[in-house]
């Protein structure tokens, strides 16, 4: 079976280090972490990943949304990217569940989960989107 690389963009190190784990269980996966949208945008450059996992409020430069736009901008292949975020706005001021994985939607995020949510659900969030990438090819 192929690697799959992902990078995760996350300023939590204990949410970061658990995804990773639970990514290890399964030794087809190697997992690359970041804790800042500079570093993750310099990773974007020179390497290639499978799927970008990133939070929009990771610090530095524009943050996941940085993040993203760099994907959706890229010339070479781009990986699928699943946006996160705790932040909520209060429910007054917007009509949607949650305005910033709305706008990460509206961007053209695969996938969007509203923190907290189970490790598994990540993990199989990534599972699908690389099954629905390899039917496709």
């Amino acid at each position: 079976m192929l690697m799959r690389r992902i990078l995760i963009v996350e300023h939590s190190a204990a949410l970061a280090k658990l995804w990773k784990q639970t990514f290890e269980l399964n030794v087809d996966y190697e997992i690359i972490l970041c804790s800042a949208a500079p570093a993750a945008l310099d990773l974007l450059d020179c390497e290639t990943f499978d799927i970008v996992v990133t939070d929009l409020f990771v610090p530095g430069g524009s943050g996941g949304l940085g993040v993203l736009l760099k994907i959706f901008t890229m010339d070479k292949q781009r990986p699928p990217v699943i946006a996160v975020t705790g932040e909520k706005v209060p429910s007054i001021m917007s009509r949607v569940d949650n305005v910033y994985l709305e706008q990460a939607d509206r961007l053209g995020a695969a996938r969007t989960l509203l923190k907290p949510f189970p490790a598994a659900e990540l993990f199989l969030a990534v599972e699908e989107l690389l099954a629905a990438r390899t039917v496709s090819a």
